[in-house]
């Protein structure tokens, strides 16, 4: 899904961007196409008139592709914190299984965002995806155990800090 959107987004990006040298301050873009005769426009107010509803559609595809492919990975520890000072995903938040439904609140993310949850074995992170399946997160998944998630995600495990 996601290459789809980047795809999307390269595509909308290239024709914004010939779209736009269409437009001409002189009123040689597609004005001058029309008032050369061609018989895809009638005038060139109406040649312009249809070049910038196509910018802004294409503004819109371009915006919104942008705005649901910056949807990063969150990815949360869900083991004790006496196991989290022993070591941590790089940039990993953590929050205890016990406690994800209470405290998922607190972060500002939507329900559909990429959450990867691990822990020391992949136990606790699959009863934490569970429970934000539950409560409608669509997109949480178990990542495992602290060593293969770190793997999984190409991300190191580095030393935890309050």
């Amino acid at each position: 899904m996601i290459q789809i959107i980047s795809w999307i987004w390269v595509f909308s990006g290239v024709l914004l961007i010939l779209l736009v040298l269409l437009h001409s301050p002189k009123g040689d873009g597609m004005g001058g196409i029309a008032a050369s005769g061609s018989s895809m426009f009638n005038s060139a107010s109406s040649a312009e008139a249809s070049l910038n509803k196509i910018t802004w559609t294409f503004l819109m595809i371009f915006l919104f592709s942008s705005l649901v492919s910056s949807n990063e990975i969150i990815v949360i520890d869900v083991r004790s914190l006496e196991e989290v000072k022993t070591g941590v995903i790089q940039d990993a938040i953590h929050i205890e299984w016990t406690k994800i439904e209470e405290e998922i609140t607190n972060l500002d993310i939507s329900k559909d965002q990429p959450i990867y949850l691990y822990c020391r074995s992949g136990n606790r992170s699959g009863k934490a995806t569970k429970i934000l399946e539950k409560i409608g997160y669509t997109n949480a998944i178990n990542a495992g155990g602290i060593n293969e998630a770190a793997k999984k995600l190409d991300k190191k495990i580095v030393n935890y800090s309050e």
